[in-house]
Order: structure tokens, then sequence, then C-alpha cells
């Protein structure tokens, strides 16, 4: 969801809590247009977006890392808790992690039937995501595998390294004096 669609759609006391947690140092804005402005400037700032990332505790990182490898950056509970990144969350855990990033102006939570079910997504505003997808690597591999020699092979398309690929993975020491 684009934060232009949410801004026309949310009231103003939900616009002025995402003000208090984007701005905490500044005065409140009244005025709507004047709020919506300020506040979709902030929210699509690639640097502030980072800022504020860092600064949320693993849980939430993880979760909105999580949501940045789904489609449209949109998922329900279940299938989110199956990607490494976010398997940490316990139930209760993850329910107020998930209220506090949606006061925060992080996500959007909507209720979607499912073949006569109701569940519900939650969505990374469009803009945060791209912004985030900058500066966060959503690769969960771990550093032993990504120096691993049999990772170097499968990478390179190949069952075994060529004379010259190994070449490359020997270290010369030089004689000692």
């Amino acid at each position: 969801m684009k934060l232009s669609e949410h801004f026309q759609k949310a009231r103003k006391a939900q616009l002025q809590e995402y003000f208090l947690r984007w701005f905490p140092d500044d005065d409140m804005i009244s005025d709507m247009e004047k709020l919506r402005e300020r506040l979709a400037g902030a929210m699509s700032d690639a640097q502030r977006i980072r800022e504020r990332f860092d600064r949320l505790n693993k849980s939430g990182q993880d979760f909105l890392a999580a949501l940045l490898t789904c489609q449209q950056y949109r998922g329900s509970i279940e299938p989110i808790r199956q990607i490494p990144r976010a398997q940490s969350n316990e139930g209760d855990e993850i329910e107020n992690l998930v209220r506090t990033l949606i006061d925060e102006g992080w996500i959007v939570a909507t209720t979607v039937a499912n073949n006569g079910h109701r569940a519900e997504e939650f969505e990374l505003f469009k803009e945060i995501g791209d912004g985030l997808r900058v500066t966060v690597n959503v690769e969960s591999r771990d550093a032993l595998v990504m120096l691993s020699l049999e990772n170097f092979i499968a990478a390179n398309g190949g069952d075994r390294l060529s004379d010259e690929a190994v070449s490359y993975t020997h270290l010369t020491l030089p004689p000692k004096a």
C-alpha cells in the first residue's frame, strides 16, 4: 500500500500518532495536509527509514526484513514465520510486535477473505519497503556457507572447480626468512 492511499483514509489521530513516532522532538501539526506532507517526506526518505529501523529491537527488524521478501511486502503471520529471519518470534510476542509496528507507522493490517476464512495480512508501506530494500540485507545466509568451497563451486555453476578457479582459492605464503 502506498503512503498516499493510506493517508487519505487514515484518521487525523492516527496520522498524529505517526507524527509523534517519526518526529518525537517536533511540535504537533494540526493541519491534515501539512501532516500528510511532512509524514510522506520522512516515511519516503531511505536514510531516515534506516535510522529508525536500526533503533528497532531484533524481533522488529527480523519481522520487517521477512516482509521485504514477500510479494508486494505483504503476508500473513504463518507464512512470514516460515521465513528464517522471522522464526524467532513467538505467539504473544508477535501480537505485541505487530501492534507496535502498526502504531509506529511501519505496517498496516488488513483483513482478507481466503476460502471462506478471514485472515489478517500485514503490509509494509511501499515507500518504506523500497527504502529498506536499498539498505537492508534480506538474505539469511550463514557466514560459513558464504565462505565455503562447496558454495563457491555451486555458485560458479559446476560440481568441481576448474584449474583457473583453483588457482584463485589457494593462498601462497612467502618463504620463511
